[in-house]
């Protein structure tokens, strides 16, 4: 689940490689599902264009019901996210945007949090009870490591 969408997150990771992502949510004995939500910045035509992609992609038939946008994010639509999200991740491009505050509240209800290691996780990372994508792992859009 993601929060706002702003061009400088990274869930077009995920799609990169579509019959393998076809491929793990369809799988009968491990179901697994991605749920995103947000809004880009009425300038952000970067963001817009990311909506515009995972809305798209939750429209294929091999992604109905495994890859889905919700509309209309806001604070109501947030409070039931956070606290239904098995795991929470969050991918900003460092130093860019830091791990926004929605994280913050799924952990405060029990969500396992997999984020980058910036802005406030950084803080409330610990490597034997979290996880987190370290700088060596962060990949930027230009696809060289952060």
């Amino acid at each position: 689940m993601l929060g706002g969408l702003p061009h400088i997150r990274e869930p077009s990771l995920l799609f990169r490689d579509l019959d393998r992502l076809a491929h793990i949510v369809n799988n009968p004995g491990k179901p697994v599902q991605f749920i995103y939500a947000g809004k880009a910045h009425p300038n952000d035509g970067g963001g817009k264009d990311l909506i515009k992609r995972v809305f798209e992609i939750s429209q294929m038939p091999e992604f109905a019901g495994k890859v889905i946008f919700l509309e209309d994010y806001d604070i109501e639509l947030a409070k039931y996210l956070t606290r239904g999200v098995d795991i929470w991740l969050n991918t900003p491009t460092r130093p860019l945007e830091a791990s926004g505050t929605s994280g913050e509240k799924a952990v405060m209800n029990g969500t396992i949090h997999f984020s980058v290691l910036d802005g406030w996780w950084v803080e409330g990372y610990r490597a034997y009870a979290r996880m987190g994508i370290t700088q060596e792992k962060n990949i930027r859009k230009s696809g060289t490591p952060g």
